[in-house]
């Protein structure tokens, strides 16, 4: 007298990739954007007593810089996830 329901799932694991790829290169894009954001009002603050390099300061650049890196890190990431979903 006892009712036993199963489920069985298909494609949940390429699903799971997938989303992990997605939150990799979402929060990549979002550090990058913080960094952007950060580096330009070290821009706009400017004081003149500090270290810079052609009138913007060093901390600023090194965040530029940063930011680049995330950027094209997660570029390149979403160009190797889909050309890996091209393959199969």
């Amino acid at each position: 007298d006892e009712l036993k329901v199963g489920v069985i799932h298909y494609r949940l694991d390429s699903l799971a990739d997938e989303l992990h790829t997605h939150a990799r290169a979402t929060s990549s894009a979002l550090i990058s954007a913080a960094l952007i954001i950060a580096s330009t009002l070290g821009v706009v603050f400017y004081k003149e007593s500090t270290v810079g390099l052609f009138g913007i300061p060093l901390l600023s650049i090194i965040g530029f810089s940063f930011s680049a890196i995330f950027a094209l890190r997660a570029s390149l990431a979403g160009f190797r996830s889909r050309s890996s979903d091209a393959d199969k």
